[in-house]
């Protein structure tokens, strides 16, 4: 009788954290070419999914407030980015994007992943199995312990901005075996021409 009241807290405890996450209604990603007319901040990394690649992250991060961010971002896109909000599985629209790119991080333009990492992995949320990496440059893309709901998960950041992009799993394809599961609404998509 305790087993099975344990199992049955703990299940209910799960789901409704799984809940909680999946139930922000946040605003999906956007491409490049639905940002057309959208003035970005300065320090907005832009460029040609070639350039943007070949960006080479030096380590300087983004100091801004959370005043400062608000007046940048829109109120679904700071809730994901900077409150750590989740979009609700299969409404993002990068997570069926395939064409060839860079897909940047929502808030400051950091070039995180290429399409070549890409791959369905059914959650609903794109997904990657690893970030854009440099020798001898720092990561682009920062793991945290995460606590919330009650469950220990890998949280990833934005390296330069701190922004919030999903989480990190153990369970990915080769050649990584990781699957960088990141919210649409965390990123934007340079196109290959």
């Amino acid at each position: 009788m305790n087993r099975t009241a344990a199992l049955v807290v703990f299940s209910i405890s799960l789901l409704s954290g799984v809940l909680a996450c999946a139930d922000s209604g946040a605003m999906p990603g956007k491409s490049e070419e639905a940002m057309q007319g959208t003035k970005r901040p300065d320090f907005y990394i832009k460029g040609t999914p070639d350039q943007l690649e070949a960006y080479r992250f030096d380590g300087k991060t983004i100091g801004l407030s959370e005043d400062e961010w608000k007046r940048i971002l829109t109120p679904e896109a700071y809730h994901i980015l900077r409150e750590k909000g989740t979009e609700r599985a299969f409404t993002g629209s990068l997570n069926k994007e395939y064409s060839e790119g860079v897909f940047q991080c929502g808030a400051c333009g950091m070039p995180l992943f290429t399409s070549d990492s890409k791959f369905d992995s059914g959650s609903g949320w794109p997904s990657f199995f690893r970030p854009i990496v440099h020798e001898g440059e720092p990561a682009r893309v920062k793991e945290v312990v995460d606590h919330a709901f009650g469950m220990v998960r890998t949280e990833i950041l934005c390296a330069r901005c701190g922004s919030h992009l999903g989480h990190v799993f153990p369970d990915g394809p080769h050649p990584t075996g990781l699957r960088y599961c990141v919210n649409s609404a965390s990123l934007g998509f340079s196109k290959e021409n």
